[in-house]
């Protein structure tokens, strides 16, 4: 993920909702067109109103928390007063630390644990328990424990 992205807490926030899908399976069954999530997806854009109501309708998300972060996440949920907001440029960087610290893994690690690995660092990140120059040595060091 070399290149900016537009809006990086969209595609945070994005993410999250698709969990361990494919991103453009989702996409498939949400009914957003390849082209349209191709620059969603890849270019950082947001989607438009109509896929947002889709999406909205489809999965229980809060269309305010996906486009602004704020609010619960789902629809009549209460926000989680401990939860800490994304912050999209520190989630991205940290996923990039943590795939490239999965690659030449002689297997795979479940989506599940690579997400929740990405939002604990993100966490100790935001709260001044970790450095961001410290990512990869901190990764390392979980994934170890973790095999």
């Amino acid at each position: 993920m070399s290149k900016e992205l537009i809006d990086p807490e969209f595609h945070a926030r994005l993410a999250r909702l698709i969990g361990d899908d494919r991103p453009f399976a989702w996409a498939d069954k949400m009914g957003i067109p390849k082209g349209t999530f191709s620059r969603v997806w890849n270019d950082g854009g947001v989607l438009g109103s109509d896929h947002l109501k889709s999406v909205a309708r489809a999965t229980g998300v809060s269309i305010d928390w996906l486009l602004t972060g704020e609010g619960p996440m789902m629809r009549g949920e209460t926000r989680d007063e401990n939860e800490i907001p994304l912050d999209g440029e520190i989630y991205m960087q940290v996923t990039e630390e943590v795939l490239t610290a999965l690659e030449g893994r002689p297997r795979p690690a479940p989506a599940k644990l690579v997400l929740e690995l990405i939002r604990l660092i993100h966490d100790e990140i935001k709260e001044g328990e970790m450095r961001q120059d410290e990512i990869k040595k901190n990764v390392v060091r979980i994934l170890k424990i973790a095999s």
